[in-house]
């Protein structure tokens, strides 16, 4: 794996880290080294020495913590992957599985477990058809048909899966690529390298609908390409100021500042980011979903104290209310809800910045 170069600083290494498996990157690096001399020689190699101990030290503990949050996560719904939802079209047989839905249920788990990262980034390969786009005499299949069908089911089941946890309103994905296609074919049945594409964005915080108008095939530019609608920045500062609030220092320090004035309408500014940031004290998963009797609640604080407990019916009626302590980090809850009617209910646990809430289903 390898770390994006939209990850890399102008100074210093990369503040990210590439990794298909939490749990074997935290085992690989403990298992690494040896201990650190006594004594470091104050020179050149002295320095150099300095630098990659300090490296091996970072990443010790980054990959400790992160593989915490991924075993504390949960994943509630069954992703495609190896022979879980393949393509059901022609295509070549190494596209049959879909290589996008292991790593985004990767990601569901470690923000199911409390990671706190802002920004994941995802690959799916292959978009770089000079050839063999289309299935011969299938013009709805091929290699473009699959990465579609794998990219429209992946992306289902990592929101499903968040919704389960209520985390869905807490994300928002989006896809680009390095470059776009020509409108016409090649003569092989491809297309070569252009200068437009879609983006698509995903999530509850997005305002629905397409923004920009369909491409004319026959209104293209002197060299053959699809005219530009809009620039890729306009989507990033859109949503790094809409979604992500970055301030006029940030957008100012990543020479994004001239694309404020043309923001795009992709988030819905109704929704409370600040009330989304607010609630991050407390996490809550409630697992299984649906239940039975027993309501078993998974919540993950950053502070210790005495918090309030509710159960609402789906009128909002006030079915449980009771004290509970928490300790700072992980927290196992347990209550019987035999008495509770099958239906729908909303469990919030309330403290002083306002509640963090979670939807069950009570058999």
């Amino acid at each position: 794996s390898k770390v994006s170069l939209g990850y890399y600083r102008d100074q210093g290494i990369p503040t990210a880290i590439a990794t298909d498996d939490p749990e074997n990157l935290n085992n690989l690096i403990t298992n690494l080294g040896a201990p650190n001399p006594v004594n470091n020689s104050n020179d050149h190699y002295g320095a150099e020495l300095q630098y990659i101990m300090d490296l091996y030290s970072n990443a010790n503990d980054y990959a400790a913590q992160l593989d915490s949050r991924y075993s504390a996560g949960n994943n509630n719904v069954a992703y495609p992957r190896d022979n879980v939802m393949q393509y059901p079209g022609t295509c070549p047989a190494y596209l049959k599985k879909n290589p996008l839905g292991p790593q985004l249920q990767t990601i569901a788990k470690l923000i199911d477990g409390g990671c706190k990262t802002k920004i994941y980034l995802v690959r799916l390969d292959g978009f770089d058809t000079h050839d063999a786009q289309i299935a011969p005499n299938k013009p709805t299949e091929g290699i473009h048909g699959a990465l579609l069908y794998h990219l429209s089911n992946a992306v289902k089941a990592f929101f499903d899966d968040l919704a389960v946890s209520g985390m869905d309103e807490n994300v928002v994905a989006m896809t680009f690529t390095d470059f776009g296609r020509r409108p016409h074919s090649n003569g092989s049945d491809g297309t070569d390298h252009g200068t437009s594409s879609p983006t698509f964005v995903f999530g509850k915080g997005v305002e629905a609908g397409v923004i920009g108008t369909n491409p004319s095939l026959t209104n293209l530019d002197e060299t053959g390409n699809l005219l530009v609608q809009h620039d890729y920045r306009q989507i990033i500062v859109s949503l790094l100021c809409d979604w992500l609030g970055a301030d006029e220092a940030t957008i100012a320090a990543t020479e994004l500042l001239d694309y404020t004035n043309d923001k795009l309408n992709i988030i819905d500014l109704g929704t409370d980011i600040a009330s989304v940031k607010e609630n991050d004290l407390l996490s809550i998963t409630v697992l299984p979903n649906p239940i039975e009797q027993v309501l078993q609640i998974k919540v993950q604080s950053k502070q210790a104290g005495m918090f309030s407990l509710q159960v609402l019916d789906i009128l909002g009626k006030e079915a449980l209310r009771t004290q509970i302590a928490l300790m700072e980090g992980s927290n196992q809850l347990q209550f019987d809800c035999a008495h509770l009617v099958s239906g729908s209910y909303l469990v919030n646990i309330l403290h002083d910045k306002g509640k963090s809430s979670q939807q069950f289903i009570k058999k």
